[in-house]
């Protein structure tokens, strides 16, 4: 009997670093309901729009949301509210207790729709009816913040706020016989659909930004041929025939006055109308004025805009006339492709690597060498590292996790030490490990520390400073 058990519990073991190498790359999310902060909207409303946000991400291949019963399960028996006002502290204890990695914390903020409406009434003899025709144009807009709390530090680290428009006109009629009218109203526990549509704006583009930031999933191009384009989102993912994406390529990149990248511009080349959807997929047409169709490459990143802003973009020119030079975002950053893509006058060799996972497989100025080498920010030196996207991402989490423990000193250099082991290629842990070690008074480790980063990176300029203070 005992070698029973002791075979079981062997199975269990194996069965269970199976499941885990296997899933090493899913990140455990608990989403708690959304806070109502919008006035006119009822409690019923929030939890609609929390369970749209929740399909949204929940499609992700890299991301496994808790379902929010075994949630509220776990809040009732350690008697925690549920009720939408939860705060940081209680999401991150649920968390712990259900296995969650990040904690998503959201409230609506905003949320209007208004209506101007023409209509007429046609008599009709001899009945005693008369019929109202009525054309509606309906305007929506819902704004949600959201916060994204690591369970291990209890640190928000993302926040964010996305604002979803709808426009559209709808037709109606009402029938009154002899004075007396019926007609169909909607509960103020309902979304119309005018103000569905601005909500699915919303939670999609705040899906495809936790998607990009927390597992390293992009929204994307995946053809463009001739007239028509298909798109990396489909049914799955929010995606619905009539809706708009913007595509997009990273321009010339912007840093502050001591060198730290502080984003991209955004190249806009044109606006995407979707006309046919799949599961996980759709295709679309670029319409008239809505930028250059024969501009949209493989890769080029997507984003859902609406009606109005593809107008204001119309309106202010704002489509890109050419490629933009510094094309780096048209290398598919989720599945592999065999032929890489360029679209710069120098053609690319079959001897460079197109795989996504390896963002040293990109093209690096001569710039963006030499602020690897000098900067200390995890932006400019982990996302260079050759590791996988979602990997990539967990990491540069991590060491901006480590870095908000300056004020204890030694669990950030436990922290360091940790990503500094669990990866031979990470000099920026390796570095800090040793600026933290040094500042404790443990100068034979600082040096063992300030070596480890240069045997990875020679040419790091940081840590022969910091060797050379010694």
């Amino acid at each position: 009997m005992r070698k029973f058990f002791l075979c079981v519990l062997l199975v269990a073991l194996f069965s269970s670093a199976a499941y885990s190498a296997q899933n090493r790359d899913v990140y455990r999310i608990g989403v708690m309901r959304f806070a109502n902060k919008a006035p006119g909207m009822s409690y019923a409303q929030a939890e609609a729009i929390t369970d749209m946000f929740i399909r949204m991400i929940s499609n992700s291949k890299r991301i496994a949301v808790l379902e929010r019963e075994r949630l509220e399960a776990i809040a009732r028996e350690q008697r925690f509210s549920m009720s939408g006002l939860v705060d940081s502290n209680t999401a991150v204890q649920i968390g712990r207790i259900a296995g969650c990695q990040y904690m998503i914390l959201g409230s609506v903020t905003q949320f209007d729709s208004k209506q101007a409406s023409s209509s007429g009434a046609i008599p009709i003899p001899f009945f005693g009816m008369t019929v109202h025709e009525s054309k509606n144009t309906y305007e929506a807009s819902i704004t949600i913040d959201m916060r994204i709390v690591d369970v291990e530090t209890s640190e928000v680290v993302l926040a964010m706020s996305e604002t979803g428009n709808a426009l559209g006109e709808q037709n109606s009629s009402s029938v009154y016989w002899s004075g007396y009218g019926s007609s169909e109203g909607s509960s103020s526990n309902s979304i119309t659909g005018i103000e569905s549509k601005a909500v699915e704006d919303a939670v999609t583009k705040l899906g495809i930004r936790i998607r990009e930031e927390v597992s390293g999933e992009y929204t994307q191009v995946l053809s463009a041929t001739g007239s028509e384009i298909t798109l990396s989102v489909g049914a799955t993912s929010g995606a619905r025939k009539g809706g708009l994406y913007k595509v997009y390529a990273d321009g010339s990149k912007i840093f502050d006055m001591e060198g730290n990248e502080l984003g991209s511009k955004q190249i806009i080349i044109a606006a995407v109308e979707i006309t046919d959807v799949q599961n996980n997929f759709s295709t679309g047409k670029v319409n008239k004025n809505w930028g250059n169709a024969s501009l949209i490459k493989r890769g080029d990143k997507i984003m859902p805009i609406s009606l109005g802003e593809v107008r204001d973009l119309v309106k202010k020119k704002a489509f890109a006339k050419t490629r933009p030079h510094s094309d780096l975002s048209t290398y598919d950053i989720n599945e592999p492709y065999n032929e890489p893509v360029t679209h710069s006058a120098t053609p690319v060799t079959s001897g460079v690597s197109s795989t996504p996972a390896a963002v040293s497989s990109r093209p690096t100025s001569r710039s963006e060498s030499r602020l690897e080498n000098t900067s200390t920010d995890p932006a400019d030196v982990v996302t260079k590292y050759d590791l996988p996207a979602g990997e990539l991402n967990a990491r540069r989490i991590a060491h901006i996790n480590a870095n908000k423990l300056s004020n204890k000193k030694q669990r950030a250099y436990k922290k360091f030490v940790e990503l500094a082991e669990s990866y031979d290629g990470d000099y920026l842990a390796a570095f800090r490990a040793g600026e933290l070690a040094k500042s404790m008074r443990q100068n034979k480790d600082a040096r063992r520390w300030f070596e480890r980063a240069l045997e990875i990176n020679p040419d790091y300029v940081p840590a022969q400073r910091a060797l050379e203070r010694f």
